[in-house]
């Protein structure tokens, strides 16, 4: 069993980063429940939100794609996009777009079946009607 740091408490405690991961620390100190808490809450600057968003925009910021990625990025989703768009101009159904990318063996992302839905939500993400 550990003592906490701050008021030397023994019994469980949680290993804190004074100076968060995010912004560069790499030592921990062992801190209890409560100790940890107050440290966590004191002026809104060691907050979890704060400090996944310092953490999210350093990410980014050295090129770290997050999230799924978008549908199109490969030159199969491109011309998936594309007979989407066109046939979406020429008055088709979403019904009739699933069943032709169907019929023309286009993948979807994950490998499985076309629905009316993703199809709309391609077109709204690429459209500009």
């Amino acid at each position: 069993m550990e003592a906490c740091w701050e008021c030397g408490t023994v019994g469980e405690v949680h290993h804190h980063h004074p100076v968060p991961k995010s912004r560069g620390g790499t030592r921990t100190i062992p801190l209890c429940l409560l100790c940890h808490g107050k440290a966590h809450g004191r002026d809104g600057a060691m907050t979890t939100s704060a400090l996944v968003r310092d953490g999210l925009k350093k990410a980014r910021l050295r090129g770290v794609q997050l999230g799924a990625p978008s549908y199109g990025r490969s030159n199969t989703e491109a011309d998936a996009i594309d007979l989407m768009l066109t046939m979406r101009l020429q008055g088709a159904t979403l019904r009739a777009i699933v069943a032709e990318l169907e019929s023309q063996g286009m993948p979807t992302q994950k490998g499985g079946a076309w629905t009316a839905t993703t199809v709309r939500r391609i077109i709204n993400r690429t459209a500009v009607f």
